[in-house]
């Protein structure tokens, strides 16, 4: 299973430092936002897996936390 294997993929940094704010974080998020839209259409089924993983896990906290007064 490939489930673990490691992408030696790097996402891109903004071409140039400057800018506003605003600017750096989108030239940034763009290509955050495009791989994993990438890896949803590749695998929907391990990210849907993983998303019910982990809210099982927040929703096991909670509860444990939830219930030490």
């Amino acid at each position: 299973m490939a489930f673990f294997k490691r992408k030696t993929e790097v996402i891109p940094a903004a071409q140039s430092a400057g800018g506003t704010l605003a600017k750096r974080i989108e030239a940034g998020v763009t290509p955050m936002v495009d791989r994993a839209t990438q890896i949803y259409r590749n695998n929907p089924k391990t990210v849907g897996a993983a998303a019910l993983v982990g809210s099982a896990l927040l929703l096991g906290f909670l509860k444990k936390r939830g219930t030490t007064h």
